[in-house]
């Protein structure tokens, strides 16, 4: 039997102890997948404050790590423990003032700067020592290029994959303060501002995106930005995986929020949520008035913006809109106009509530993703699985996940005129009950989770011990 591929994944966020987006889901389930092809994965995490009032079981395997930061030398702790409902080490590590002292992203960028040099003074201890890196997004991926500087560490090859989840974040940092890591990395001679995505990407032996069309869409002037010349320089080394979900979580068979759990073959009690909705929602009861849902961060990205360019349109036809989730305050506050506006027809939850995003998911008939820009995307997946049937722009995972006239529906240009043309023809089919149980059956029967991903993450990692 080979020996298992021993893989320590960096990211700054994890569900359930640590999330904030799409990426602390993928953090939270992926490492999950792994362990169960059996690979020997570590999770390393900041000990933040959050996960401290969870008050989880941990033990504590290292009481001082100095860790040289700048001119100063601190002390960290690190403690083990799992990651919730697996078997899958999770190393946490605590340090009052740079790690575990306010909301996860805090506006000082030395909070993962930090993180990422304790991390390269553990790889010093051999504790674990891995084959691979993983590291996700910027916030870890200075750790590449100190693996390179310090000397320490020319006895391990360690290879390396980066993650990219939202090229947006770069990471974008002062060049001066390069010096609080490792005095090569400062050159002054050079910009004035240091991306620390940049190096991960510079560092790293692979890069991946999370869905195929992303990868593609970043060597594009468009998407890539300010990256386009090393990502265009490393081009060879790029490949997309479409991100998974959990099926232990995401599934209207075992969803333990909803008031009634169903599979295609029980659609009778998809519509039992669907009322459930509408009366929480103190809307009009009744079950041919489709119902759009939305469970979203609220900016430009997300292509709310759309939404609130055609809302009097919108109005105008016999349907419901339940939108949940918080973001930028313009945008909140013209949903709650419309509500204001529109009390019949449309109705906003202005918060972050787990719950009442699978009543949203069980209950609504369609779901609105009409994003700018998607590198994967997980909302589309979800609905899918409970049998409600995505509006999608053709961007990123969107692309690549939903089957126009199938599974969903997919409008091409980022224009409210085309979302609102793509939500009335739903409307409309939607009243064609045969054609539409036919969907609802097409989208359920879609396989997205981490199985399938986690066995090409596999491919990748092998692919790397070969170069």
């Amino acid at each position: 039997m080979s020996q298992a591929i021993k893989i320590l994944y960096l990211s700054s966020e994890l569900t359930p102890l640590a999330k904030a987006g799409g990426l602390g889901d993928v953090a939270g389930a992926l490492p999950k997948a792994l362990f169960k092809l059996h690979a020997d994965i570590r999770v390393m995490l900041p000990y933040y404050e959050t996960i401290e009032k969870q008050k989880i079981e941990t033990k504590k395997i290292i009481s001082h790590l100095i860790v040289p930061f700048g001119k100063e030398h601190h002390v960290a702790t690190i403690y083990q423990a799992d990651i919730p409902n697996s078997q899958v080490p999770l190393y946490l590590i605590h340090h009052h003032e740079f790690l575990s002292t306010g909301p996860i992203y805090s506006s000082k960028r030395e909070r993962f700067m930090f993180f990422t040099q304790a991390i390269n003074e553990f790889l010093k201890l051999d504790i674990f020592q891995p084959d691979i890196i993983h590291v996700n997004d910027w916030h870890p991926a200075g750790l590449l290029a100190l693996l390179k500087k310090d000397p320490q560490h020319k006895k391990h090859h360690y290879k390396s994959l980066i993650t990219i989840h939202n090229l947006a974040m770069t990471g974008k940092i002062l060049n001066s303060k390069t010096k609080l890591w490792h005095p090569s990395l400062y050159h002054p001679s050079k910009t004035k501002n240091f991306l620390i995505l940049k190096q991960g990407l510079e560092h790293s032996d692979l890069i991946n995106t999370v869905s195929p069309q992303y990868a593609k869409e970043i060597l594009t002037p468009e998407y890539g930005t300010s990256l386009l010349p090393i990502l265009k320089k490393h081009r060879r080394k790029l490949c997309g995986i479409i991100n998974g979900i959990d099926a232990g979580l995401f599934s209207p068979q075992k969803d333990k929020y909803i008031q009634y759990n169903y599979n295609w073959r029980s659609l009778n009690l998809k519509n039992k949520n669907k009322r459930f909705l509408q009366k929480l929602c103190h809307l009009p009861i009744n079950e041919n008035i489709p119902i759009f849902g939305l469970v979203s961060r609220l900016t430009k990205q997300k292509g709310v913006d759309l939404i609130i360019a055609i809302v009097k349109d919108l109005a105008k036809l016999n349907v419901q809109f339940i939108f949940t989730g918080t973001g930028k305050e313009p945008i909140e506050q013209a949903l709650k106009k419309a509500v204001a506006k529109y009390p019949k027809k449309f109705f906003f939850l202005n918060k972050f509530d787990i719950p009442f995003g699978q009543y949203i998911y069980a209950g609504a008939d369609i779901f609105l993703m009409p994003s700018l820009f998607e590198p994967c995307g997980l909302g589309q997946m979800i609905a899918m699985a409970y049998g409600t049937i995505p509006i999608v722009r053709a961007t990123g995972g969107l692309k690549d996940t939903v089957k126009n006239n199938k599974t969903g529906f997919v409008f091409n240009n980022y224009q409210a005129a085309e979302l609102l043309k793509t939500i009335t023809k739903s409307t409309k089919l939607y009243q064609n009950k045969t054609v539409w149980k036919k969907m609802i059956r097409q989208a359920m029967e879609q396989d997205f989770t981490w199985h399938n991903s986690a066995r090409q993450y596999m491919d990748l990692y092998k692919k790397l011990l070969k170069k």
